[in-house]
């Protein structure tokens, strides 16, 4: 069946690997070539039966500004600052990196057991919804069976080390204000929670949006034809079905091809990592 005869009967259009297909992983768009121009009418309709795609996109990057905004005063009154390699971070993942900072700073200590010792941590609070701080004062002097690194610096008193959180976009992954946690040095050990809802990724819904769509009745950005909520682990395969298939007016015109183009909820374009064996399946009446 030729793309001639599309404006008549039912047909389907799969775009996937191993076509006439240019892919821009960082602009999330797929571009499909047919092997023959196709003359719209304009009384098509077209629809989205299936995609597949591995979940790739990173959660912290310089797009999103939640690399930096992170940083720590050590008992000594110093700030360090921690700035995150783009990547997707789960929220312990978030803390790991920050004790490997402070691992590389010398700000731990090891117990008799052989385990580093932080004195900053947060951890994922399900009963309050929040993530919960602790710090906890930096002792005096080294407990009884304990090691310290080279070059450790023992306060004059014991006092918490402070996280402190920047004006970037880097609180929300945890849900913090931008501030200092505690706002002075304690002598005692101090928890906090979030002082809002955290959003550990800045991508909550993904957009597909296909040039060939037209119907500008209800939305300024007329291509869009689905949307999901991506709910599969970092690096799993999004098998997305549409429970009912929706259709959408096609704009009158000459195509050589399609156009796939993949945004967040905010109309960012989604910066994908793998694009192997992503496959859109798109209906046209």
């Amino acid at each position: 069946m030729s793309l001639k005869d599309m404006s008549q009967i039912s047909s389907n259009i799969i775009i996937s690997e191993g076509q006439a297909l240019t892919i821009n992983a960082s602009a999330g768009t797929f571009d499909y070539r047919f092997p023959y121009a196709y003359p719209s009418s304009g009384e098509e309709k077209l629809a989205l039966q299936s995609l597949a795609l591995y979940l790739s996109w990173f959660n912290v990057t310089s797009d999103f500004n939640n690399t930096t905004g992170l940083s720590y005063t050590w008992s000594d009154g110093v700030n360090y600052p921690v700035v995150f390699p783009p990547g997707f971070y789960t929220l312990a993942q978030l803390n790991l990196y920050l004790q490997f900072v402070m691992t590389q700073n010398g700000h731990y200590l090891m117990n008799t057991a052989g385990a580093k010792v932080f004195y900053l941590s947060f951890i994922t609070n399900q009963i309050y919804y929040t993530v919960t701080l602790t710090a906890t004062p930096v002792p005096t002097a080294l407990p009884v069976g304990w090691t310290a690194p080279v070059g450790f610096v023992y306060p004059v008193s014991a006092i918490t080390p402070q996280m402190v959180v920047g004006a970037t976009n880097w609180g929300r992954l945890i849900g913090y204000s931008a501030g200092s946690y505690p706002p002075a040095p304690s002598a005692v050990t101090m928890n906090y929670n979030s002082t809002f809802t955290p959003q550990a990724t800045p991508i909550t819904q993904v957009m597909v949006l296909c040039d060939w769509s037209n119907d500008g009745r209800f939305s300024y950005n007329p291509s869009v034809i689905a949307s999901f909520v991506p709910n599969v682990a970092f690096g799993e395969m999004i098998s997305f079905t549409p429970p009912v298939l929706t259709w959408y007016s096609v704009a009158r015109r000459v195509y050589n091809g399609m156009k796939i183009s993949l945004v967040d909820q905010n109309y960012r374009p989604l910066a994908l990592n793998d694009t192997s064996q992503s496959t859109f399946t798109l209906l046209v009446q």
